[in-house]
């Protein structure tokens, strides 16, 4: 456990982004999520999508492109979808940083705690 590094992918879909090019630019910024990967990077991407894109897509077909990036990129280990009024700005995506980065320390403290219950529980099993 102690390899893997977790890191959380921010992801704001601009206001040009049409429904019929809405399925390129998110495979485009997930090969670019794969790209900065390492053999022991796991990613949770935060996808930022305007209430107008996702009625003019649907959400069942959302929910298929995104399980369709899950399958193909290996780094990608889930993309959580957050529906906005309207795409992000810069100080808001600053903003969604600071709270991505507390969550990725709770994200990293949960997992250790898991993997110290896992040793202490294998060490009493070996006595």
């Amino acid at each position: 456990m102690s390899n893997i590094q977790f890191r959380i992918s921010l992801v704001s879909v601009p206001v040009e982004v049409s429904p019929l090019k809405l399925r390129g630019y998110l495979r485009a910024e997930a090969e670019d999520i794969q790209r900065k990967a390492t053999e022991h990077s796991l990613f949770l991407v935060r996808l930022f999508l305007s209430e107008r894109l996702l009625f003019a897509v649907t959400q069942k077909k959302v929910d298929a492109l995104l399980d369709d990036i899950v399958n193909k990129y290996e780094s990608i280990q889930r993309v959580e979808l957050v529906i906005v009024k309207h795409p992000l700005d810069a100080a808001q995506m600053m903003e969604e940083a600071k709270l991505a980065n507390e969550d990725l320390k709770l994200l990293l403290e949960d997992a250790k705690a898991v993997s110290e219950s896992l040793n202490s529980h294998n060490d009493k099993t070996i006595h």
